[in-house]
């Protein structure tokens, strides 16, 4: 396991340049400009110099933008363009300072030579020189600024329509996945997990649109798997995209990143993955994998993924648990509390038009969430339900497992967990709902679930993988539980299942 990041570790990642961070290859968009002025002077003095160790040129967005576009023997050539053609922009306002900055410091001629060139007082053309110069960082300045906007327009176009207007309450989570993506080593790989409808895509988008307004990567790109969708209507609707196999990904990843590739054809799957792999590694990209449970062949991808991990970043978003693999780094996606829960259901009905549910007291609302607990999708399922039904109706309906939406929300979340659970495993969740809200030992659970120590190991190993099952407590005393929208889809709809 990888310990994770503190907050020391988040500050000095904030405070690192982000090419120390993430490589020579970074993305800048959004970092603080350097002294474009200071640079400029540093760069025309030293145009004739060799190799460059150290230059604030070298985090520019305009530098790798330029570097990309030619071919070029090493970091002053790439300078020297950028330089040049910065010149050719000052030209068409003022030729003679475009004039005075070539002769000055590509053809390396001293003042008194451009002088007698441009029949001009040495005085002047010092004057000119330092005018010149201000010049062509304002034009550099503008092209980077102009660079950053159009690179973070265009990675946040790959991102998908994001099915919440403000996220509640997972702060502190989306702090600590921040900082664990800003770490310039591994966890390479990240899984944010939890049961169906508990927001982990809702924080992987959110973590996505923070790297790239910060433009902690150069690149990024989504992934989906997630083959239905529930709406707030209750409705479950099929999406287009289908689960995948590690090959699939491969070919959407080149598709998003690499679309001319694809479309010249006739390589091998061998030299598309080679492909993939250097493109990865040269260019460090923070890729979500979203919804991998549907994953066709998950056996299979997970070493996928590692190959193409280092230094860029995946994030994985599944309800089943992730922690028994050595190279991810799970995180795990609590229930909202009882606070954040009733704000989030205020804040859905000013959205929708509910102004007497937003205006509603606390004890009002307060059965939504002893019914459904912190589950965001369920929440926003019942404020959508409160536009036909009064309140007192819906809660009936849920612990009666009553009516299309209802069920359509259980199937939506429990339906597929349910189907791969065998006989023992469903007989120990059962018994889970005989546990108090706050949940209770092993032992206790054993006593009332009827299993033998084995069984009922077996059965919470795998209830715990498939995020039916919440642990809590601390090194030497654990203690099980399960969520309350859980506890009220085992009271009933289970029994329609079996």
């Amino acid at each position: 396991m990888y310990p994770t990041p503190s907050v020391h570790d988040l500050q000095k990642a904030s405070s690192d340049p982000i090419e120390k961070v993430f490589g020579p290859m970074s993305s800048t968009q959004n970092s603080p400009l350097p002294d474009i002025d200071a640079a400029v002077q540093e760069a025309l003095r030293d145009t004739l110099q060799g190799e460059v160790t150290r230059s604030p040129f070298l985090t520019l967005l305009l530098f790798r933008t330029t570097q990309q576009r030619g071919v070029y023997r090493n970091d002053r050539q790439v300078i020297n363009q950028v330089l040049q053609d910065a010149i050719a922009v000052l030209e068409q306002s003022n030729g003679t300072f475009a004039s005075v900055l070539r002769m000055r410091f590509f053809d390396n001629l001293p003042v008194r030579r451009v002088a007698n060139v441009l029949n001009l007082a040495e005085s002047t053309v010092f004057m000119q020189q330092r005018s010149a110069i201000r010049k062509l960082a304002e034009i550099i300045e503008a092209q980077e600024r102009q660079l950053r906007l159009e690179s973070r327009n265009r990675l946040a176009q790959r991102l998908p329509l994001a099915s919440y207007n403000q996220l509640v309450g997972v702060e502190a989570l989306l702090d600590q996945l921040l900082a664990t993506i800003r770490m310039p080593g591994p966890p390479w790989i990240i899984s944010i997990e939890g049961m169906g409808g508990i927001g982990k895509t809702s924080l992987a988008d959110a973590l996505l649109r923070q790297v790239i307004e910060l433009g902690l990567f150069a690149e990024v790109a989504w992934v989906n798997s997630q083959p239905t969708r529930l709406t707030v209507a209750g409705e479950i609707l099929r999406t287009d995209d289908a689960p995948f196999t590690p090959d699939d990904l491969i070919r959407r990843l080149l598709h998003e990143l690499m679309p001319e590739t694809l479309h010249a054809g006739g390589l091998s799957s061998s030299q598309v993955n080679s492909l993939l792999q250097t493109r990865l590694r040269d260019t460090p990209h923070c890729i979500v994998v979203d919804n991998l449970e549907t994953v066709a062949d998950l056996e299979n991808l997970i070493p996928t993924l590692t190959r193409l991990a280092n230094p860029t970043k995946f994030v994985l978003t599944t309800r089943e648990s992730l922690y028994g693999q050595p190279s991810i780094f799970p995180i795990s996606v609590p229930g909202l509390s009882q606070p954040h829960a009733l704000r989030l259901i205020r804040q859905e009905a000013n959205l929708s038009n509910l102004p007497e549910v937003a205006s509603a007291r606390d004890d009002v609302l307060l059965p939504i969430f002893e019914t459904v607990g912190g589950n965001p999708l369920a929440l926003r399922l019942v404020v959508g339900q409160l536009h036909v039904y009064s309140l007192q109706v819906i809660i009936q309906d849920l612990r009666e497992a009553r009516g299309s939406a209802i069920d359509n929300l259980y199937t939506f979340i429990y339906h597929h967990a349910w189907a791969s659970l065998d006989e023992l495993s469903r007989q120990a969740l059962l018994a889970m709902s005989l546990l108090p809200l706050e949940g209770d030992t092993l032992e206790f659970l054993a006593e009332i679930c009827q299993l033998g120590p084995n069984d009922l190991r077996s059965s919470i190993q795998e209830l715990t993988t498939l995020n039916l099952v919440e642990v809590h407590g601390g090194l030497h005393r654990r203690v099980y539980s399960i969520h309350s929208l859980t506890r009220t889809f085992l009271s009933e709809q289970v029994a329609k299942w079996m």
